[in-house]
């Protein structure tokens, strides 16, 4: 199979299976998680070229480890192609470091389907989304997940929320240290200041006189993402009616 080289593929696509702190991989999907505010995170994805176009699979740490960032920096482009060869796909990337913001995660996903080593970083297989023959890289760019997950918002917790054309409203779900590896939960209060919106586009931080409870559509979620790399969620539940 060719191969291809890739350095970061701008996919959003934390597609985990929202995972306890055991380490069997096993999700509980009855009760809400404790707090996951501020947990790390790492993905990595592995790029198929197929006949209907490109699929991106997502093995992810959450609920396995915190993605130490001793491991993480560690690997690089030669490690990458390896786990390319080892998988049998064109290519794999690194996504992350992320931070949930969130209170709490509840997902039916169920538990990973797959557990792998990536030298020492323990991952799950959490999905494959297929992206097409060219799949979307803009910033605030909508982009459609495959996943069945809650997010909840606890009244008091501070949110930060992009509100795009057309009266759409979009839930920061983790900030990113793909390119600034300085924010923090408490910096974000100040991100607007440091984003070149596109016309139309506001960002608000504001926070919680009661919960708030983000889900996907219908087993879609709808995401877009600032140039900082910060992954946000649309809240269809903030929308008003024309």
């Amino acid at each position: 199979m060719k191969k291809i080289v890739l350095s970061m593929l701008a996919i959003p696509l934390v597609l985990l299976a929202g995972c306890s702190d055991s380490n069997d991989g096993s999700p509980d999907t009855d009760n809400p998680s404790d707090s996951v505010r501020d947990v790390r995170y790492c993905e990595f994805l592995a790029i198929e070229l197929t006949a209907e176009g490109i699929i991106a699979t997502a093995y992810n740490s959450f609920g396995l480890n915190d993605c130490p960032a001793q491991d993480w920096d560690a690997v690089d482009e030669d490690d990458l192609q390896r786990y390319a060869d080892e998988l049998g796909v064109a290519g794999v990337t690194k996504n992350g470091p992320r931070f949930w913001l969130m209170d709490e995660l509840l997902s039916n996903r169920g538990s990973y389907e797959e557990i792998r080593f990536f030298d020492a970083l323990e991952m799950g297989l959490a999905a494959q989304v297929l992206l097409g023959a060219t799949p979307s890289t803009g910033k605030y760019s909508e982009r459609s997940v495959a996943r069945d997950t809650l997010f909840t918002f606890n009244e008091g917790s501070e949110i930060y929320q992009l509100s795009g054309p057309a009266g759409r409203e979009y839930v920061m779900q983790s900030y990113s240290h793909i390119v600034d590896d300085t924010q923090t939960s408490d910096s974000l209060s100040e991100l607007g200041s440091r984003l070149a919106l596109p016309e139309g586009w506001t960002f608000t931080a504001r926070v919680l006189e009661e919960h708030l409870f983000v889900e996907d559509v219908e087993g879609i979620a709808t995401i877009v993402q600032d140039e900082l790399t910060n992954t946000y969620q649309r809240a269809v539940t903030l929308e008003t009616s024309p």
